[in-house]
């Protein structure tokens, strides 16, 4: 399983505690793009 560099850097600020603007950024969109692609998952898998 390959991890996304954005995941990387939010589990790195997780640990280290610390959280900037553009990490919440990060989070924010990826958190979208995770649900986008598993709604593609959804669909394809009925």
């Amino acid at each position: 399983m390959v991890v996304p560099a954005a995941v990387a850097k939010v589990i790195r600020v997780r640990v280290s505690g610390e959280v900037d603007a553009s990490t919440v950024d990060l989070l924010v969109s990826s958190s979208a793009a995770v649900r986008r692609s598993l709604a593609m998952l959804d669909l394809l898998r009925t």
